[in-house]
């Protein structure tokens, strides 16, 4: 590096110096001022304004230049560059938490979940972490340790959703509202445990299916629990299937928790007032 340092600073000094009538720029000729000089670039080509200014000087200059130096102020120019991306990337602060590196960010509300990666002998591990992004925002918990970044990063966005959903109200009651696209059941005249898809009539019988209708009926829960289906959800897609989707009965709202029917309030009789 300190030698790709002292060869462009070399270039530019006699760059500057061959040019030194064309420029605005007082240049002292003496070796010992040169020799100042070229000292002082090399110092100036470790500063990221400093080599801008530089960038610029070289285009001020180009204008000026006979055919014979356009070639040597394009090198210039991209060598300035090239040392201007290597500065800024060294400039930028890596955070490190518990040897891993902090590569993304993601804030929701209060909360801020990072992903890291680490690379070991055993190859490139990652964690997602989430912190208090007001109080505490670089003390990470609650670590998911992953072998790949795919699984990483679907990680970090799902743990940002999750926190989304939690700060909206209203998400559970929309939810609840929905039908899902596919949820299990049991067909009430003998137990056997049914398939029911969003806006298909009727059911298919699931391969799974038992001959015990208790088991077929905890079947049902377990796969419905492991997505997300309600009681009430199974119902209103149950009704859905066997009476049409656009009937009242295939609208969750009208069950209860357990998937019970809710019976309408009854108006009051006018007699009676």
């Amino acid at each position: 590096m300190n030698r790709e340092i002292d060869s462009l600073a070399q270039r530019l000094e006699d760059y500057f110096y061959h040019f030194k009538d064309y420029t605005m720029f007082d240049f002292d000729m003496t070796d010992e001022r040169r020799a100042a000089s070229f000292e002082q670039r090399k110092i100036d080509l470790l500063d990221i304004e400093a080599v801008d200014t530089m960038i610029f000087n070289v285009n001020d200059c180009n204008r000026n230049l006979n055919d014979s130096y356009n070639n040597e102020a394009t090198a210039l120019i991209e060598l300035l560059q090239e040392q201007r991306a290597l500065l800024v990337k060294s400039n930028e602060k890596k955070e490190i938490n518990a040897g891993y590196e902090i590569t993304e960010k993601l804030t929701v509300g209060n909360s801020v979940f990072v992903l890291g990666s680490n690379e070991t002998r055993f190859g490139t591990k990652y964690v997602t972490w989430q912190a208090n992004a007001k109080n505490d925002p670089t003390n990470y918990f609650w670590g998911h340790y992953l072998e790949n970044y795919e699984d990483a990063r679907e990680d970090l966005f799902e743990r940002a959703h999750s926190e989304s959903k939690a700060l909206n109200p209203n998400y559970h009651k929309r939810q609840r509202e929905k039908l899902p696209a596919f949820c299990m059941s049991t067909r009430p005249s003998d137990g056997c445990l049914i398939a029911i898809k969003h806006k298909e009539n009727g059911y298919k019988v699931a391969d799974i299916s038992t001959e015990d209708a208790a088991e077929n009926k905890y079947l049902a829960k377990y796969i419905n629990d492991l997505m997300g289906v309600t009681p009430a959800q199974e119902a209103a897609m149950v009704a859905g299937s066997m009476f049409g989707w656009n009937a009242p009965a295939a609208n969750p709202t009208n069950y209860d928790d357990k998937g019970k029917a809710i019976k309408p309030k009854s108006k009051p009789d006018r007699d009676s007032r």
